[in-house]
């Protein structure tokens, strides 16, 4: 039986090792490539005043990049099975943070720069042959099934199962962190309108409201882990020497977290937007006083002069 847990160990830390050689190299190639297409379309005239092309999308998708980085990687994805307000921690950082920065900077048109011309044919042709490919993907996974992916991939990594299966088994911990990172991106690719646009805008309203609606499953789950009275998962809680918690105390912890800074992302991005549509009702004209103060419309309804 030992043995048999040694091997275990041994085989979880070797797929652990290889899935943080993957990760940096994935971001590592994804950031220069970015970077790479950021600086060409400073010079191309058309994109020179483009969302895509400003210094403010540069900075979010670096700090997208770099948040990614922090949530995947050592310390963190190992913190993240020893407690659980770690666990919270990197639930938040890939599920929202991440996305959120990443999506605002519109970064596709700077990675389809940062290809080689070579890379950009290629994906040119491919994109001829699967164009019905790109129709069906924008109506298979519009805003309402985004906003559904996104709030199941909150919630049922909570189920007590699936949740101890993360904490046991490597293979499953990445999983978690693929599914999260990818229905958050979709949810966020909506929330943004990133190019290239998956529907077509809504009015300022009403996207407010789609985005704030996200922040509702992360605060619920977080005072529902602040109610209770015992933790719902067991975590070995280590004495680290610099960091001391009792199993309640990080459960506790990580339900204030979620609770807090959960929807902070999606609370803000609901207020830029409704800013935005005050904006814009500033700067229309006045109704001028002739279409407004006549008898007819001075009326109260269903009365006759």
């Amino acid at each position: 039986m030992a043995n048999f847990r040694y091997t275990n160990r041994v085989n979880d830390l070797i797929t652990i090792e290889m899935t943080t050689i993957a990760i940096v190299m994935v971001l590592l190639i994804t950031a220069i490539t970015y970077g790479r297409g950021w600086l060409r379309l400073q010079v191309v005239p058309e994109r020179q005043d483009s969302r895509a092309a400003s210094r403010r999308s540069l900075v979010l998708a670096l700090l997208g990049f770099g948040v990614l980085a922090l949530g995947l990687l050592p310390p963190l994805s190992v913190l993240s099975t020893q407690f659980f307000l770690f666990r919270m921690v990197r639930h938040l950082l890939l599920s929202t943070v991440a996305p959120c920065f990443i999506f605002l900077a519109d970064p596709l048109p700077a990675l389809w720069c940062g290809l080689s011309s070579e890379g950009r044919t290629r994906l040119r042709m491919w994109g001829k042959r699967r164009h019905r490919t790109w129709t069906r993907f924008k109506m298979v996974f519009n805003r309402g099934t985004a906003l559904f992916l996104s709030v199941a991939a909150t919630l049922i990594w909570f189920d007590g199962s699936l949740h101890h299966l993360t904490l046991r088994v490597a293979l499953v911990h990445s999983l978690e962190s693929l599914v999260l990172i990818v229905c958050g991106g979709l949810y966020w690719w909506h929330i943004s309108g990133a190019s290239p646009r998956l529907s077509d805008p809504l009015p300022t309203f009403p996207h407010a409201i789609y985005a704030a609606v996200g922040a509702l499953p992360i605060k619920v789950s977080g005072i529902v882990f602040l109610s209770l009275g015992a933790p719902l998962y067991s975590y070995p809680n280590p004495d680290l020497g610099w960091i001391t918690l009792s199993p309640l105390q990080s459960f506790h912890w990580g339900g204030a977290l979620v609770w807090m800074l959960g929807g902070i992302t999606y609370s803000y991005a609901a207020l830029w937007l409704l800013q935005g549509w005050l904006g814009e009702e500033e700067q229309k004209p006045p109704i001028p006083r002739s279409m407004w103060d006549t008898p007819e419309a001075m009326l109260a309804p269903g009365f006759d002069q």
